[in-house]
């Protein structure tokens, strides 16, 4: 029964699974943590959903989940709890095109750990406004502050800041010397637990190749970039993967995350009530979990069965040939 402590810890987990790069999971802590937290205190809950689903290709209900936590005001308060909320807003904004948006927000963060004394590469602000700088043309700026991420990264010593740093930084460089920044990058994230992370390196890494004219050696890199993207969730990133996998002369499969053994444990619990003839909220009740949560596993049951409609789910869970 204790409510914001259940918020805080779904949030806590649900960022914990966005950070290692399975967005499903992520996307179903921070769904029940944002309803439970709604009256309490929405901004972390929220912020963290939002970047799910933005990485998830969803950014207009990204932008939606900000909006109606009131995040999408000007100036949000300083202190630590909102500087997450600041980030995660810039991260939001770049994925919705709002480029100098999302710069304005990383770079006031960026101010505001200043202002605190605070030097460190997480979040790596920095390499998410070098990137959009560099977009923009602002090479010198975006140097600058992709060079400190890796002096920051180096010091602060794991693996994920240093893999993240490093990929940046290669943002800036062209042909070898780009490769060789990217290849250090998957090597670092190899050791970390960010999955994502690790897939978005390997198909910057294959992309490089492609372009450097190796397109044999760049589609093992696309290919398990795209298989990490796809299996997190994060379809953006593995349909540019598949893209770029086709322009090296390869075939690559059709993106299909389907069938039974592709439900996690929560969404066949779910399917296997809803099947029965529950509806979403006596589903809910037994299994002692919100109605948002339910109705996000069900999304995703429907996805992977290729539903139309609940009277195809009992007999899709009897069938495991069927659909597919």
């Amino acid at each position: 029964g204790r409510i914001a402590d259940l918020a805080r810890l779904l949030t806590l987990r649900g960022w914990v699974m966005c950070e290692r790069g399975d967005l499903r999971a992520s996307e179903t802590d921070l769904r029940e943590a944002f309803d439970l937290g709604l009256a309490l205190f929405p901004g972390p809950p929220a912020a963290h959903l939002a970047v799910t689903l933005a990485l998830s290709g969803r950014v207009d209900e990204a932008q939606a989940v900000l909006t109606d936590a009131a995040l999408e005001q000007p100036a949000l308060p300083e202190n630590m709890l909102f500087n997450v909320v600041l980030y995660a807003r810039g991260v939001v904004r770049a994925a919705a095109g709002r480029r100098d948006e999302a710069i304005d927000d990383l770079l006031e963060l960026g101010s505001r750990h200043g202002r605190w004394e605070l030097s460190r590469p997480v979040p790596p602000w920095r390499s998410a406004a070098a990137e959009l700088l560099a977009a923009a043309g602002e090479t010198t700026d975006a140097g600058r502050l992709a060079r400190e991420e890796l002096e920051l990264a180096q010091r602060w010593g794991t693996a994920r800041a240093r893999g993240i740093a490093l990929r940046t930084l290669a943002f800036l460089e062209a042909g070898s010397d780009a490769i060789d920044l990217l290849e250090s990058s998957v090597a670092e994230l190899e050791r970390s637990q960010g999955r994502l992370e690790l897939a978005r390196s390997l198909v910057e890494l294959g992309a490089a190749l492609r372009r450097s004219r190796r397109r044999v050696d760049a589609r093992d890199p696309l290919r398990r970039g795209m298989d990490l993207a796809h299996a997190g969730g994060a379809s953006p990133l593995a349909e540019r993967a598949r893209i770029e996998l086709a322009a090296t002369g390869a075939r690559p499969r059709r993106l299909a995350l389907t069938g039974l053994d592709a439900l996690t444990p929560s969404e066949r619990r779910v399917a296997e009530l809803v099947a029965t003839g529950m509806t979403n909220r006596e589903t809910a009740q037994a299994l002692f979990v919100t109605l948002p949560t339910v109705e996000t596993h069900l999304r995703h049951v429907f996805q992977k069965l290729d539903l139309s409609s609940r009277t195809e789910l009992a007999e899709a869970l009897e069938d495991p040939r069927s659909p597919a």
